[in-house]
């Protein structure tokens, strides 16, 4: 699991992979709870995100599809 603490950490996110494997992932961490949004900006795979809660309890999942454009 990569950490993606920092701010830019958090904006390069998956950006420019070609693949992630199927046993790894990318937290990011935020400094305080807060909603966010997330886009796929030059993602090139599809991805699952989730939400989880100060405790670490899952509380959304959305599964990521690329555009087709």
């Amino acid at each position: 699991m990569e950490l993606a603490v920092s701010t830019k950490q958090r904006v390069r996110g998956l950006s420019d992979r070609d693949s992630l494997s199927a046993d790894a992932g990318m937290l990011f961490v935020l400094p305080k709870p807060e909603v966010v949004g997330f886009v796929m900006r030059r993602c090139r795979f599809p991805i699952d995100i989730v939400f989880l809660d100060p405790d670490g309890r899952i509380v959304a999942m959305h599964e990521m599809v690329l555009d087709p454009r």
